[in-house]
């Protein structure tokens, strides 16, 4: 096996680091500060209450963002 690989290795792509692939939605945030994503709701700072947001699904957390600073940040929950 390691010589297949090694006979392979000239063809793979050079690892670049931690993959950081999220999927993004826009999100409205309620007056009681709550955000709602894949049926959860998230809290978030009180600045961010009646304004729009961009919420970030990770496979293991949530990130909301506004204007691009982060406002909320929690693992993500499972149905």
């Amino acid at each position: 096996m390691w010589e297949v690989f090694e006979a392979e290795r000239p063809q793979l792509v050079p690892y670049a680091g931690r993959f950081d692939g999220f999927h993004s939605v826009p999100a409205a945030v309620s007056k009681t500060c709550l955000v709602r994503f894949d049926n959860n709701k998230y809290s978030v700072m009180a600045s961010a209450a009646g304004r729009p947001v961009e919420i970030r699904a990770y496979a293991e957390r949530i990130e909301i963002r506004q204007d691009g600073r982060l406002v909320g940040d929690q693992p993500a929950r499972s149905r």
